[in-house]
Order: C-alpha cells, then sequence, then structure tokens
C-alpha cells in the first residue's frame, strides 16, 4: 500500500461538491503531481497566513491511497529535487473516502484508487490520451518530451528536444530526426510561434524524405497544413490537408477520428475563403464520422458542432446555429470543467447565435436581413496540430 499527497488551493465550492460525494468517484481531467512526502504537499499550502485566502478560495491537502504502483515516480527527473515527485495518469479514478476540516484549518480529503476495468468511458478518455503520448513507444528521451509537451511545460519541452538534437550531433537516423523536428514544430505551434514551427516542419519532411524506410507522411501533411493555415497561407494548407487525406483514406484499418479532423480542419480553411457550400460539406462529414466513435463525449465532436453552429449562423439558418452550439455547449460541459476556455467559448458561441435567432423573429417582418459581416463575433475552431511516431508503412 503507497500513500501520496497533494496540496493546493481550491474554491469553496468544490470542496462542497466532494463533501456532497463521499463515497463517490472522482476523476481527474489532467496529470496530477503528488509526493510522498506529506510535509511537501503541506508546503505548498501553508506558505501563507490563512488571511491570504479568500474570495471563495480555500486550502486542502489530498491523501491518496493506492494498493499498485499505478503511478509514475519521477523523483529523479523531476525539476525539484528532494520533493519525492509521483505523477498519475490523466483519467485515473478515486473513491471519495473522506472530506474533513484538520485542526491546522485545511481541508483533508481522503482518496482510494480505483481500478477503472469496469468503467469503460473513463477508461476510454484514458486510453484516448495514452495513445496521444505514446508512452510505450520510442526512446525515453521522446517519451518525456512528449510528456512535458501534453502538461503544457511547453518551454521544458522544447529546451529538452533541443538539448537531445546537440547531444545527436551528425547521427544518421533520418527517422528519428524527422520525429523531433516534427515535435519541435508542434511545441513551437502551441507556443504560437508560427514561423519556427515552419522551419522544424520543413526539417521533419526532410528527414521523412530521405529516410530509408517509407515513413507514414500523413502527420507531417497534416501539421504543415497547421502551420500554413497559422501563416494564412490557406491555399498551400488546403493541399496539405488534401494530401493527407488520401493518404489516410488509403489505410486499413480506418481511423475514423483522424479523418473527421482532417476534414474539420479543410472545413475551417474553407470557411475563412469564405466557400461555405464546401466548409459545410467538410464540416458534416467530419461530424457523421465522429458520430460513429465510442467517444461522445470527445472535446473533437464539440469543435464540429461549433464551427457547424458557425456555419448556420452565417448563412443565417439561426435555428440550426442554435441547435449545434447547444450541442458544442453540452459536449464540452461533459468533458470539462465550467470555467475552461473551451467550454466558456462554445457558450459564448451559443449565446451569440440565440440573440440573433430573437432578434431575426422580432424583425423578420419588419426589414430584409441585412448582410452578414465578413469578421463575425463568432469564431471558427480548427483542431489542433498532431505530434506523432514517424511510423513505417
Amino acid at each position: 500500500m503507497i500513500k501520496l499527497f497533494r496540496g493546493q488551493s481550491i474554491a469553496i465550492s468544490e470542496v462542497e461538491k466532494l463533501q456532497r460525494n463521499v463515497n463517490g468517484l472522482i476523476s481527474f481531467n489532467s496529470f496530477l503531481s503528488t509526493s510522498r512526502d506529506k510535509d511537501v504537499a503541506l508546503a505548498f499550502i501553508c506558505a501563507g497566513s490563512s488571511e491570504e485566502y479568500g474570495n471563495g478560495i480555500t486550502r486542502l491537502l489530498f491523501e491518496m491511497t493506492i494498493t499498485k504502483n499505478f503511478v509514475f515516480d519521477i523523483a529523479s527527473r523531476s525539476q525539484y529535487q528532494g520533493e519525492e515527485e509521483c505523477l498519475f495518469m490523466i483519467g485515473s479514478i478515486f473513491q471519495i473516502a473522506s472530506v474533513q476540516k484538520s485542526e491546522e484549518n485545511y481541508w483533508y480529503v481522503q482518496l482510494n484508487y480505483v481500478a477503472d476495468d469496469n468503467l469503460n468511458e473513463l477508461k476510454a478518455i484514458k486510453q484516448h490520451f495514452l495513445d496521444r503520448i505514446v508512452v510505450d513507444k520510442g526512446p525515453l528521451h521522446l517519451t518525456w518530451g512528449r510528456f512535458l509537451y501534453h502538461i503544457g511545460e511547453y518551454d521544458l519541452a522544447a529546451d529538452h528536444y533541443e538539448k537531445w538534437l546537440k547531444k545527436l550531433g551528425d547521427i544518421d537516423d533520418n527517422e528519428l530526426l524527422a520525429t523531433i523536428q516534427n515535435d519541435l514544430g508542434v511545441i513551437y505551434y502551441q507556443k504560437q510561434n508560427y514561423a519556427k514551427a515552419n522551419e522544424h516542419h520543413t526539417l521533419a519532411f526532410s528527414h521523412a524524405l530521405a529516410s530509408p524506410f517509407r515513413l507514414d507522411l500523413t502527420v507531417f501533411y497534416d501539421n504543415q497544413g497547421g502551420n500554413q493555415t497559422k501563416l494564412n497561407d490557406y491555399n498551400k494548407a488546403l493541399k496539405m490537408y488534401q494530401l493527407a487525406r488520401k493518404i489516410e483514406g488509403q489505410r486499413k484499418p480506418i481511423n475514423f477520428l483522424y479523418i473527421a479532423r482532417l476534414y474539420s480542419n479543410m472545413g475551417s480553411i474553407y470557411y475563412h475563403q469564405h466557400q461555405i457550400p464546401e466548409a459545410l460539406n467538410c464540416f458534416e462529414k467530419a461530424f457523421k464520422l465522429q458520430r460513429r466513435i465510442p467517444l461522445m463525449n470527445s472535446i473533437e465532436l464539440a469543435v464540429t458542432c461549433n464551427n457547424l453552429g458557425n456555419v448556420y449562423t452565417k448563412t443565417r439558418y439561426y435555428d440550426k446555429a442554435c441547435k449545434y452550439h447547444l450541442e458544442a455547449y453540452k459536449i464540452a460541459l461533459r468533458s470539462l470543467p465550467p470555467d475552461h476556455p473551451t467550454v466558456q467559448f462554445c457558450l459564448e458561441n451559443l449565446n451569440t447565435s440565440k440573440k440573433r435567432l430573437l432578434k431575426t423573429n422580432i424583425v423578420s417582418n419588419v426589414m430584409p436581413y441585412s448582410r452578414e459581416r465578413k469578421n463575425s463575433d463568432i469564431s471558427i475552431c480548427q483542431i489542433e496540430i498532431q505530434s506523432g511516431s514517424t511510423t513505417q508503412t
């Protein structure tokens, strides 16, 4: 039996939810950093006086009990030595054993780890993230770099990859170099440095072509499409996505989620080019494919519903726009906290489409529709650029 601890500040409303759900289950939608040392965890919540916590915020210490080693022990690789840091995987599930106020005036919550073999939906969510990180493939340096990327430590991830490249020197391994350059491009894309991301993705593609193995070029075309979109070269971006779609369509078995992602991104480009029928066609194809996937609370499905709502707003079918914006909001809310930017984004678009529908119903018999502005106050979404191994075909 292993006990781990995590100290943090938390909204009082969240503590109240925990109190109402004692003996229920809780799952975290991010990697969870903990320590084997209780004093280390307490240091995160006891550094200041209780008066410093206000505006609905309080202090909390989690005690997590697990019977098997279901965590990553990263003490030797942690940026902060001596913290005995361990990480739980995204989607880890716990039963809430108790929620009590301590004598030191912080909340003490005891959690017991639950194996999720019989919890299919949460198990599917966890596997979705595991597949994206590819934790069981490639060198340890690659796994660590992708881990840093997926927890949002972009600066650390970029520094890790660049130092690794220097150590490799003039290595004659185009497959590995293509993967490293591709991942660096993904990182700089997330840092919104699109010019540098484009440099790395161009190098990645060159290494992929030079490899003696026949590498899967789909991910390289896909990422170049994302970069060119951000650089406003829509024609080139569309060509890249079409090439990726052609390759992916010939693969067996068919990866419906990935093809849907490509259709969604092509639809975004058509939308920005004001080719609305083409955009609608792509978004509808993405929607049909995503609805076939068991993980029905996928954020990507929410993105597609949002984009369909925006197209129908553009074409002034406000009733259909409200339908899809509402669906996008519901899906996002099932997957993310209510204050998450994606949830708020979907809610804003829903409110905008509702206002337009209401205004249309009021004035439809009084005056004709006004022409839609090119710069709408609702936004189209593009699904994020991808990392991935340079698998051989």
